[in-house]
């Protein structure tokens, strides 16, 4: 094609579009909804498929992205009467049977003269263990979607792939269907080739049109140079970068990250992509099935690399062909991190263009202006986030020390106590939060001494009921005469001692993958809790060993032996990467540090029925067997050991599940509301009596 691109206002302007009804999933994504903002300024009728619980949640999921889609443009959404003269939001779920499609929905689907289907929605897990899932979403899924597609009389179907289904293959990359020679990255790469297969396959035996197009990296608006909403790609790797920025600032030495000289990074703007989309749509889609949406041109790893530490303002990596010595513990890590980057950093791919040629490419000024713009919006974000959406409450605990409680949802409702992990930060129980605060008051508050140094640390305070008191404290000054507990990690041993000591106070108890100090023939251990109980005894000592092992995690491997690098490469490694900017906070400093190791060694020396053999009170006990922090069999030891327990495991859940997966939040509504029924009330002047 020899055609001079036009700017995407341009190609709206020109009205060259015929009218074209279209029925089109992922509007709630990055591309999705960017792509069904600018379909808005073409005529036709759009059937936007979406999960969600009801039309009205449906409804306020398309608003949402199509609201950010627009900030992204500093241009105006049409007013939602005309957004709903535009669009039918239609309920579904493309692992069902029709997608689940109510048949209302469905017959208006099939009276609505369909011209096309976007297929823009993928599911976009890449380790190993997320492979059934995304064959079952990516595959599955769209085969689901193109049977309905055939069921509604749809002309043509087009599927919006990744140019990385290409795998291992190098250099000239052809705009065909590959031939499955190829190896893959992740697993991500592999379900988007094997859709392209069932989409091919599919759309022959049963004579649908169809087009497969696949974007590279795709950059936010090249209009605004502000991330659009995205998450994913270069920006995932960046907002990496800055949240540990405080962890990078403190190297001994650099990470050296493996990237050899020759690769190369392709990169396109999104409205460069929804420019490729709507062109191929105004010619009818030319002469070919498969398309390239990437850019022209690209820039190498390295360089791209350098202008992301720009951005972050910590120049931390060292970029080598190869590694001339062992990995360090943090390199370790920065290595799983970075996991599903490396098919992208590794590779020297061109990927062939048959559409025109865009007027402005990817150069290093370009992304250094990108990333800039990008910073900003992350220190933003993270202002946001200080602001937790909490009440805050300062409180005098049972001892005088000062601590900071915080609350949400309706005061009047009965209350949720969630007892967070030893040193961890607030933000692990913002999504919990949000889901519990809808039916119950939801209270926690931070441990002691650690995230926060200012207070004095006493060594003597160090064992669980010190943080009991504690809780009771919180409740008095609340109000609360009694309550259910949540007890995530190593506060599961607060739940538990508080469950014993203090039973009138409380109704009911959680256990979340629970880090207790539980032992027996039918307990094992996993790495990080041998690697703990071997190391929090030393770092615990002094203050100056705590150091030592400090200076050992940012990368002096100079002051201790084989077997303590070892193990500090084992725990760091069994913590989840995308979440080290929160479990690092007690690694930040010597002191955090041994205030840390004092209370996870002291919490694995209490009594080793972890108190479970005095409470009768019904307690759910969760664990997760992907969890490789705490082994799966404590959680089966609880509930062996309590009277009244109820377990609960799940299958492919982190230790990290009560922060990522809504469904933990959702099974303990449903449990604590068996135990604290909703309508009752809290007290505000009821005398609290405890037991010693």
């Amino acid at each position: 094609m020899t055609y001079q691109y036009p700017t995407l206002y341009q190609l709206v302007e020109n009205q060259t579009f015929q009218p074209a009804n279209a029925l089109i999933t992922g509007v709630t994504g990055f591309l999705g909804g960017h792509f069904v903002f600018w379909r808005l300024q073409t005529p036709g009728k759009l059937f936007l498929l979406v999960r969600a619980e009801d039309k009205a949640a449906g409804w306020q999921r398309i608003l949402d992205s199509l609201t950010l889609a627009a900030e992204s443009y500093a241009m105006p959404l049409p007013s939602e009467d005309e957004l709903r003269d535009r669009i039918v939001c239609v309920l579904g779920d493309m692992l069902e049977p029709n997608c689940g499609i109510e048949s209302a929905d469905m017959q208006a689907l099939q009276t609505a003269e369909i011209d096309h289907v976007w297929h823009c929605a993928a599911d976009m897990g890449f380790l190993p263990k997320h492979r059934d899932r995304l064959i079952r979403t990516n595959v599955q899924g769209t085969e689901m979607l193109m049977s309905v597609a055939k069921l509604v009389g749809v002309q043509r179907f087009v599927y919006i792939s990744t140019a990385y289904t290409a795998g291992d293959k190098q250099y000239e990359v052809a705009e065909a269907v590959h031939d499955g020679t190829q190896n893959f990255a992740n697993c991500y790469e592999e379900s988007k080739f094997l859709t392209e297969k069932t989409v091919e396959r599919f759309c022959e035996q049963n004579q649908l049109d169809w087009n497969i197009l696949r974007p590279s990296i795709i950059m936010g608006p090249l209009e605004s140079r502000k991330s659009g909403g995205t998450r994913f790609g270069a920006y995932s790797f960046v907002e990496g970068l800055f949240d540990i920025r405080e962890i990078l600032s403190k190297l001994n030495q650099k990470i050296r990250l493996e990237i050899p000289a020759h690769t190369t990074f392709n990169l396109i703007a999104v409205d460069q992509v929804v420019l490729d989309m709507m062109y191929l749509q105004s010619i009818n889609f030319g002469n070919q099935h498969v398309y390239h949406l990437a850019s022209a041109s690209t820039l190498t790893s390295r360089e791209t690399m350098r202008s992301f530490e720009r951005a972050i303002g910590v120049e931390s990596l060292d970029l080598v062909d190869k590694r001339d010595s062992a990995p360090t513990s943090l390199e370790l890590v920065f290595d799983k991190g970075t996991e599903f980057h490396k098919g992208y950093y590794y590779s020297t791919k061109i990927f062939s263009r048959s559409l025109p040629k865009h007027e402005t490419e990817f150069d290093i000024p370009l992304l250094d202006e990108c990333m800039a713009n990008f910073r900003v919006e992350l220190s933003i974000e993270e202002k946001l986030k200080e602001q937790l959406e909490f009440e805050t409450e300062e409180v005098t605990s049972w001892d005088g020390q000062r601590l900071n409680a915080y609350a949400r949802g309706d005061q009047d409702l009965p209350a949720v106590m969630f007892i967070n992990a030893y040193g961890m930060p607030l933000q692990f129980t913002v999504p919990i939060s949000r889901t519990i605060s809808k039916q119950y008051r939801f209270l926690t508050w931070d441990s002691r001494w650690v995230p926060d140094t200012t207070q004095a640390f006493e060594e003597d305070k160090c064992d669980s009921l010190t943080h009991v008191k504690d809780m009771l404290a919180i409740l008095d000054q609340f109000g609360i005469e009694q309550c259910a507990l949540v007890g995530w990690s190593s506060g599961a041993q607060v739940c538990l001692r508080a469950l014993r000591e203090y039973p009138e106070r409380f109704s009911c108890g959680v256990l979340l993958n629970s880090g207790v100090s539980l032992t027996g023939d039918d307990i094992q251990e996993t790495d990080y809790q041998q690697s703990l109980r071997s190391l929090f005894p030393k770092m615990a000592k002094t203050r100056a060993a705590a150091k030592l092992y400090c200076d050992l995690i940012y990368g002096d491997t100079t002051k201790v032996g084989l077997k303590d690098q070892g193990s500090i490469g084992t725990m760091l490694n069994s913590l989840d990467p995308e979440l080290m900017n929160m479990t690092s906070a007690p690694f930040k400093d010597p002191e955090s540090l041994y205030r840390y190791a004092n209370m996870l060694y002291r919490n694995f020396e209490e009594p080793q029925d972890a108190y479970t053999a005095d409470i009768n009170h019904q307690v759910l006990v969760y664990g997760s067997e992907e969890d490789e922090v705490t082994h799966i069999d404590v959680a089966r030891g609880l509930a062996a050991r309590l009277v009244n327990a109820e377990l609960q495991i799940a299958k492919n859940a982190t230790h990290f599940a009560q922060y990522t997966d809504q469904e933990v939040g959702d099974m303990v509504v449903a449990f604590v509301s068996k135990h604290l029924p909703i309508q009752s009330m809290a007290s505000e002047d009821k005398v609290h009596v405890g037991r010693s």
